[in-house]
């Protein structure tokens, strides 16, 4: 116990931890109380080297009576995947990955990733990416992605993307994709993107678009764009565009404003509506517009 206290101690002054919890440690009067205020700050200790592989290995019986685990699959606890490890978390494990682990994780465990770590998520688990992490997701699995992580996302996934983040999205997935994320949406998904991020949508993806988004919609997708948002729209998919907006507009595509947009380009079969106005444009002139008589049509 002593030993293994000094030395927690010692790293903890090197990575300068907080005041409070160092005074916490110091109190400590057993081992139980010590990993306690370890698993309190599971994933900055692992990240600030207070514990990592070796010394959980070198006191592993003092580790392990308090769940904490290194490099090996688990069902339960707290569990730092490091080198080159490759693990599978359960149920209510905590992970913490960094190097270039890799995790398999599944029910409700939660999954902190960092550096080139790669995560694949199941059931209802929860992971946080940093650096460039590499996710794939599925089931109903929540990701938040920053810098620089790659994200595939299917089934019911739910992904946050940050900062750099590129994402895939297939299967009714939701992203939000927030400042500078790229995103490539399939197969119903749902994207919300905002902040100079890059959306390219297809087969009935829906996408909401605000603050200099770049979105390229395909495939019956659905396009909300706001915010000086540029919008390329293709086969059968539709546009209703706000606030300086500008959309191509290409095949069977539909486009609506409420005020004129500052740039529109109409080819193909396109068509625009200007709400303010009451207003319809097209490019072909092979379009044709006749009245709907409602009391004909229905007889």
């Amino acid at each position: 116990m002593e030993k293994l206290k000094e030395e927690i101690l010692e790293r903890a002054r090197k990575a300068e931890a907080c005041e409070t919890e160092y005074k916490k440690a110091y109190a400590s009067n057993n081992v139980e109380d010590l990993l306690t205020i370890i698993k309190n700050n599971f994933n900055y200790c692992c990240i600030h080297g207070i514990i990592d592989a070796p010394l959980i290995k070198k006191y592993e019986k003092l580790f392990n009576a308090s769940k904490i685990y290194a490099n090996v699959n688990v069902s339960e606890g707290y569990l730092l995947a490091s080198g080159n490890a490759t693990v599978k978390a359960s149920w209510d494990a905590i992970v913490t990955a960094c190097d270039n682990s890799t995790v398999e994780a599944h029910n409700n465990s939660t999954v902190t990733a960092y550096d080139k770590s790669t995560v694949i998520a199941r059931d209802n688990s929860t992971v946080i990416a940093r650096d460039h992490v590499t996710v794939e997701a599925w089931d109903n699995s929540r990701v938040k992605a920053y810098n620089n992580s790659s994200v595939e996302a299917s089934g019911d996934a739910t992904v946050t993307a940050y900062d750099n983040a590129t994402v895939r999205a297939y299967d009714y997935a939701r992203v939000e994709a927030l400042t500078e994320a790229n995103v490539r949406a399939y197969d119903k998904s749902t994207v919300i993107a905002r902040y100079n991020s890059t959306v390219r949508a297809r087969y009935n993806s829906t996408v909401r678009a605000y603050d200099n988004v770049t979105v390229e919609a395909y495939d019956n997708s659905s396009v909300e764009a706001s915010g000086h948002s540029t919008v390329r729209a293709h086969n059968n998919s539709s546009v209703r565009a706000h606030n300086n907006s500008s959309v191509e507009a290409y095949d069977d595509v539909y486009v609506t404003s409420y005020n004129t947009l500052s740039k529109v380009v109409l080819k193909d079969n396109a068509i625009y509506k200007i709400l303010e106005t009451n207003k319809v444009y097209y490019a072909s002139d092979t379009i044709k517009f006749e009245k709907w008589e409602t009391s004909s049509k229905s007889s």
